[in-house]
C-alpha cells in the first residue's frame, strides 16, 4: 500500500473522536493535486442532502445556499441517484443535466468561475450506517490533463474516496460543529430577530455583559439567545456561530 494511503489510515484513526477528520480528508486529497474537496452527506430513505463539508469560500457557500444551487446542482444529483464513480468535464457536462437545466448552466459557469473544471464524483453507500456521502474532488486542471492526473493516482484516489467515506460515514454526527460543515435543513436558519441582533453584536466582537447593555436585556437572557443560536446553527462556539451565520447571509457585520 501506498505511504500516503498508510498515513491517510492512521490519521483517520487518530481522530474518531474529534472535529479533525474533515481536516484529515481535505489534506489527503489536496495533497493529490485536487483543489476542492466537498462530501455531501444524506439520509438514506430522504431525496435530499443533509448538508456537505466543503473547503470553498464562505462567500461561495453563502451565494450558493442563497441561491439554492443544491436543488439544481448536477454532482448532488449524482450521489443522491447512487450513480457510479464518475469523471466530470466540461466535454460531458450534458451527462450530468438536472430538471432545470438553465439554473444547473448558470451554476456550472459559475462553478468554473470558482476554479472547477473537472472532478471526480464519487457516491459511497455503507451497509453499517444510516448515511449516503458523496464526495466530489474538484480541479482546475483542463481536460486532459486532469485524466492524467487521475489515472497516474488512481489507487491513491479510489481507496482513498473508500477510507475516507467509511470513516466520515461512522462520525460525521460529531463533525456538525466544524466551520466547514453547511446544513441545508431550514430549521437551522430560522433565527428570531433578537437571536440576530445578538450576532451582530458577537461579529463586532462585545461580550455577553455588553450586549446586555446595548440590548437593554439581562445577562441571562442574552446567555439564552445564545444557547439558541448554538443549537440552531450547530456551532460549537460563539465564535463558530458568527462565522456560519456571516456564511449564510444571516447577518451583515
Amino acid at each position: 500500500m501506498d505511504n500516503r494511503l498508510i498515513d491517510l489510515v492512521s490519521n483517520l484513526k487518530s481522530t474518531r473522536n474529534d472535529l479533525t477528520a474533515w481536516d484529515v480528508t481535505e489534506s489527503y486529497f489536496k495533497n493529490l493535486q485536487f483543489d476542492v474537496v466537498n462530501c455531501g452527506i444524506k439520509e438514506k430513505d430522504a431525496s435530499s442532502l443533509c448538508g456537505f463539508f466543503t473547503n470553498m469560500t464562505d462567500d461561495w457557500m453563502g451565494h450558493y445556499l442563497e441561491s439554492r444551487y443544491d436543488l439544481c446542482d448536477p454532482w448532488i444529483k449524482h450521489v443522491v441517484d447512487d450513480k457510479p464513480v464518475s469523471i466530470y468535464l466540461q466535454e460531458n457536462k450534458t451527462s450530468f443535466a438536472t430538471p432545470d437545466p438553465e439554473q444547473c448552466e448558470k451554476l456550472l459557469r459559475e462553478v468554473e468561475h470558482e476554479g472547477i473544471r473537472s472532478s471526480v464524483i464519487a457516491p459511497f453507500h455503507s451497509l453499517t450506517s444510516d448515511y449516503v456521502l458523496g464526495i466530489n474532488l474538484g480541479s482546475a486542471l483542463p481536460s486532459a490533463e486532469f485524466l492524467r492526473l487521475v489515472g497516474s493516482s488512481r489507487e491513491e484516489i479510489l481507496v482513498g474516496l473508500a477510507l475516507v467515506q467509511n470513516h466520515l460515514a461512522a462520525v460525521w454526527p460529531n463533525l456538525r460543529g466544524h466551520a466547514q460543515w453547511f446544513s441545508f435543513r431550514p430549521e437551522n436558519t430560522i433565527l428570531t430577530p433578537r437571536e440576530r441582533e445578538v450576532l451582530l453584536w458577537l461579529s463586532k466582537g462585545l461580550r455577553n455583559d455588553r450586549i446586555s447593555e446595548k440590548m437593554n436585556v439581562a445577562v441571562v437572557t442574552v446567555n439564552f439567545h445564545m444557547q439558541s443560536i448554538k443549537q440552531k446553527l450547530e456551532a460549537k462556539t460563539r465564535e463558530h456561530a458568527v462565522a456560519i451565520a456571516v456564511s449564510r447571509n444571516l447577518i451583515e457585520p
